[in-house]
């Protein structure tokens, strides 16, 4: 009896020391990835945080119940034994990270926020946003596949696929857009579609939220009479810039061009802002058919209802802009 029990002492001394023996030398952070197997995830803590011992590294994870890589986001520290280090990645497998949509993304912007935090990847995110047959599921084509995302951030599992986060940005949508927006939208004689398109032209005029309704009510008016729109953020966007546009960037070939074109633009041209949304939704029912940057560079703008008054505003705005270059040389 005492040589079983001295053996089994044994045991769980050797036991002990195994799983308590220091295995990590040095700080790490990296992400794993959902196609990683152990091997993997061996030669990086090998790599980043000078794991010793990956075979025992391995054969311990498998009688501990990881013998199955789960995507995640690694923080180790120096110090750590091999039962911590076990557990620590064990307890990853349902970890949670926040992709955050902003209002003005773009689709390489949108892409990168959504691979940086969940296991999907940036060209595939890409290639799906650009495909008809993709988008055909949430009635949606390449040309308005904005509609979709409602800037907001959003919980998911690391492990979150493509399929899964498009469900969640379904739902969102379709939370946002009740019965009450689509009834108010109806009423103003646009569908969903041109509501978001309108928005995400106020969402790149002004980033003051306070102004959207203004603005919105020129646009609308505009269309309402058969003017072109004239709006600088589109030609940004057809001539995939930002910046100031100039004389010479108004004659760019493209159904973006909204001082050539009349009407909306085939989409939208950024992801807008909810309250741009709601905006074109209770938009100022006003006679201002023009609208430029105020000369006090406070980022309003001063709104007109003839021409000439604008190329006042506008002569103020120039001067004001000049005069500030000047200084700065």
């Amino acid at each position: 009896m005492k040589i079983l029990f001295a053996v089994g002492f044994g045991i769980s001394a050797w036991l002990y020391i195994q799983l308590k023996t220091t295995v990590v030398e040095k700080n790490a952070a990296f992400r794993v990835r959902g196609d990683w197997t152990l091997d993997s995830l061996a030669n990086h803590l090998e790599t980043k945080a000078q794991l010793e011992d990956k075979a025992n590294f391995k054969s311990w994870a498998k009688r501990l119940g990881y013998s199955r890589v789960n995507p995640c986001f690694v923080e180790v520290e120096k110090g750590k034994d091999l039962w911590g280090l076990i557990k620590y990645l064990k307890a990853n497998r349902y970890q949670t990270r926040n992709v955050v949509i902003n209002p003005e993304y773009n689709l390489d912007q949108l892409a990168k926020s959504v691979s940086s935090k969940i296991e999907v990847d940036k060209d595939a995110f890409i290639s799906a946003m650009q495909n008809d047959l993709v988008l055909a599921a949430f009635g949606l084509d390449h040309y308005n596949w904005q509609v979709l995302f409602m800037p907001n951030s959003y919980e998911f599992y690391v492990k979150s696929d493509l399929p899964v986060f498009l469900e969640k940005m379904k739902a969102a949508h379709d939370k946002f857009w009740n019965e009450e927006r689509l009834s108010k939208a109806q009423a103003q004689g646009f569908s969903r579609l041109e509501v978001v398109n309108i928005a995400s032209i106020a969402t790149k005029e002004s980033h003051k939220t306070d102004e959207f309704e203004r603005i919105v009510g020129v646009y609308i008016n505009r269309l309402r009479i058969g003017m072109p729109l004239g709006s600088d953020p589109t030609i940004n966007f057809a001539k995939g810039k930002s910046g100031r546009v100039f004389k010479s960037d108004l004659s760019v070939d493209s159904r973006y061009n909204t001082y050539q074109n009349v009407g909306l633009p085939p989409g939208p041209i950024c992801i807008p802002h909810p309250k741009a949304i709601e905006a074109v939704l209770n938009y100022d029912k006003h006679n201002y058919l023009y609208f430029c940057a105020k000369e006090d560079f406070s980022g309003y703008h001063n709104f007109a209802e003839s021409y000439r008054e604008h190329l006042r505003n506008a002569s103020k705005w120039h001067k004001a802009l000049n005069k500030l270059n000047r200084e700065k040389r």
